[in-house]
């Protein structure tokens, strides 16, 4: 059954289906969920309660991420080239971590 043509979907959004994507998920939605502690009263509420979720965990990421920035900054702008390659190999680590971030954010 071609899914585009009966119900007019996208063929890139069709492709987005098929495809494993990881989810991220917000463990403590999930955790009151299950304990009964939230029981959402429609979908929206469900979506608006994993979706802040996740704001708040990627609010968390990037204060943790620019804490490490700064500690970097300080030996560049200093000139202390002694530990040059291992600055750089955190410069990398930070710099997937971020986008890391973004791809989970869009």
């Amino acid at each position: 059954m071609d899914l585009s043509a009966v119900f007019g979907f996208h063929p890139l959004a069709i492709r987005e289906c098929k495809e494993a994507v990881a989810v991220p998920q917000d463990p403590g939605v999930k955790r009151r969920l299950v304990a009964g502690r939230f029981i959402p009263r429609s979908p929206g509420e469900l979506g608006h309660a994993i979706a802040s979720g996740l704001a708040r965990h990627l609010e968390g990421s990037l204060s943790t991420v620019a804490g490490r920035i700064t500690s970097l900054e300080r030996p560049v702008m200093g000139g202390d080239t002694a530990n040059s390659d291992q600055v750089l190999d955190e410069m990398f680590r930070v710099r997937h971590e971020l986008l890391t971030v973004r791809t989970i954010a869009a």
